[in-house]
């Protein structure tokens, strides 16, 4: 009998971690993103988004963790594509300096590429915004020869 009891605690142990508080988890997610411990940001945070009495304040904290961790992270095409969701969900929330931020966080990550997508969704989302051209003027002149170049052509920013 003992044995079952034993294993009845250890199953009530792991239940009960399980349902970590949304709130925790950002809190566990914005700590990690200090401590640049990108991974552990992003598991933090997707647990966070699947955990029980999650408000949308707390939603929307988790989400903008989940994107920086993936762009601090050079995971270009995952930050893109969430972007975009977000964005298109709660396009008020997007300011130019979050397209930006992404983008810088992208580039510093060595996602050049996906860095210039990001700056591309910005301007059409953002015409004419004077910070996001300064940065994608900036990738012009830094992307002699690369890759960055090449995007920059094929989105018509270059000739």
């Amino acid at each position: 009998m003992s044995v079952r009891c034993g294993l009845l605690l250890v199953l009530l142990l792991v239940l009960a971690g399980c349902d970590r508080p949304a709130s925790e988890r950002l809190a566990e997610a914005r700590g990690a993103m200090a401590d640049t411990a990108y991974p552990d940001a992003l598991s933090a945070s997707e647990a966070g988004l699947a955990a029980p009495g999650l408000d949308e304040a707390t939603r929307w904290g988790l989400e903008v963790v989940r994107l920086e961790a993936l762009a601090r992270s050079g995971r270009g095409a995952e930050a893109r594509d969430l972007l975009l969701e977000l964005a298109g969900r709660h396009p008020e929330r997007f300011p130019p300096a979050q397209y930006a931020a992404t983008a810088v966080q992208l580039e510093k990550a060595g996602d050049g590429p996906a860095a210039i997508e990001v700056l591309d969704l910005g301007m059409k989302q953002h015409p004419g915004d004077p910070m996001i051209s300064q940065l994608i003027a900036a990738q012009q002149t830094g992307a002699v020869g690369s890759a960055e170049l090449e995007m920059l052509r094929t989105l018509g920013y270059v000739e």
